[in-house]
């Protein structure tokens, strides 16, 4: 939050800046340092994943300090994890969700890439 949002905001100054994730990062995205910045400068748009239901989700969104204008959708894909997506960019395997276009864009741009020494 702290390195990317003020590089958004200058890359789009007249922007309302939209942040959309999966219900499963909810739980743990109070926690984010400087979240209520985030919270301050961005819509949310939560995507529902099959594990979350709405009641639960909309609950953790009402504890958070100061929440931001959220809005929840059905996803289209409620089972892939992006967490599951960069290990298998990372370790180079198959993983279910993976669209060849981000591991072509990641490939090509070395995202998840690490270089030991063997």
């Amino acid at each position: 939050v702290q390195r990317t949002l003020p590089h958004l905001e200058v890359m789009f100054p007249d922007a309302q800046l939209v942040l959309l994730f999966g219900s499963d990062a909810v739980t743990t995205m109070v926690e984010w340092p400087h979240i209520t910045r985030l919270f301050g400068s961005c819509e949310l748009v939560i995507g529902m994943r099959s594990q979350q239901s709405v009641a639960s989700t909309k609950a953790i969104v009402a504890s958070w300090p100061s929440p931001p204008l959220v809005i929840l959708i059905n996803s289209h894909a409620p089972d892939v994890s992006s967490s599951a997506v960069r290990r298998g960019l990372q370790t180079r395997r198959p993983v279910k969700g993976l669209l060849r276009s981000v591991a072509k864009y990641s490939n090509h741009h070395w995202l998840y890439v690490s270089f030991s020494e063997k």
